[in-house]
Formats: structure tokens, C-alpha cells, sequence
């Protein structure tokens, strides 16, 4: 997962994680952008957890099985 906390004049912040298939090859990447004062971009908040939560799903649908 990353997550990014964009020079607060931007504004912005964003969160990433990859999503991966049967090979563990990423396929597309799951990611949330938005306004800084509206995305939390913390390892540990609620909008970083739901982009890795969105791509184990994924992850999981295209075979992938974490070890």
C-alpha cells in the first residue's frame, strides 16, 4: 500500500494498493484521491484499510492467495 500526503497547498492526498493475480503479478491498482482535509491518507486510517480491503478482494477473486 501507499499512501501519499501531497505539499498541503495542493490540497490533495491519495491512497494506492496493487492488486494481484493467481502469480502474484500486479494487475491494476486500487487508489482513492481526494481533498487532503477529506482523505486521510494514514497506513492505519479508514480510507487506507478500505483500499486494501478493495484490493485483497479483488486479489482474492483473481486467484491470489496471501501466504
Amino acid at each position: 500500500m501507499c499512501g501519499i500526503e501531497v505539499d498541503r497547498r495542493a490540497g490533495i492526498n491519495g491512497i494506492a494498493a496493487p492488486v494481484l493475480d493467481a502469480n502474484n503479478d500486479v494487475e491494476v491498482v486500487v487508489n482513492c484521491w481526494g481533498a487532503a482535509d477529506k482523505i486521510n491518507a494514514a497506513p492505519d486510517g479508514a480510507h487506507a484499510q478500505a483500499v486494501l480491503q478493495a484490493a485483497r478482494n479483488i486479489s482474492a477473486h483473481l486467484g491470489q492467495h496471501r501466504s
